[in-house]
């Protein structure tokens, strides 16, 4: 059952149309999508194999279609190009709790932030709290999961 991986795909996708600053719509279509294929009672591939890809709320014909590719190739173009579009690190930023892509974008744009090191370096040197819309409870909040982060499991 390849669910909870075709819904990661689609977050991943949503993610990064949201660090890219595009329209909500765009990507609250594919985090709806993503829930709701996470949430389906049957696998993914006997709903495509049986045509019922666009019966799922939030799957269109556009969605169907990259669901298709992916489970007829294990690829997906699409989200490769757009992978392509953003540096590594900033995904990887998403991995901090509590770090969305928004606040991923603000750090980005304001500060430079491109990897954790970089927000690492950022939260020593006090500079999350001069980003408007963060402050020091950001700061003292994102330490916390840096060094949670670090710690090995």
């Amino acid at each position: 059952m390849r669910n909870a991986e075709v819904a990661r795909l689609f977050d991943e996708i949503a993610a990064i149309l949201e660090l890219q600053g595009d329209v909500p719509f765009r990507y609250n279509a594919y985090r709806t999508a993503a829930r709701q294929i996470a949430a389906l009672p049957e696998p993914i591939e006997e709903v495509a194999a049986a045509g019922r890809l666009e019966r799922i709320p939030g799957v269109g014909k556009a969605i169907a279609a990259k669901i298709t590719e992916y489970l007829r190739t294990g690829r997906l173009a699409y989200y490769d190009r757009l992978r392509a579009q953003v540096p590594p690190g900033l995904l990887e930023l998403l991995r901090v709790p509590g770090l969305g892509p928004r606040t991923v974008q603000l750090l980005h744009r304001h500060l430079g932030v491109a990897s954790l090191a970089d927000l690492e370096r950022a939260v020593a040197e006090q500079q999350v709290r001069t980003v408007p819309g963060l402050g020091a409870r950001t700061e003292e909040r994102l330490a916390r999961e840096l060094a949670r982060l670090a710690q090995p499991t």
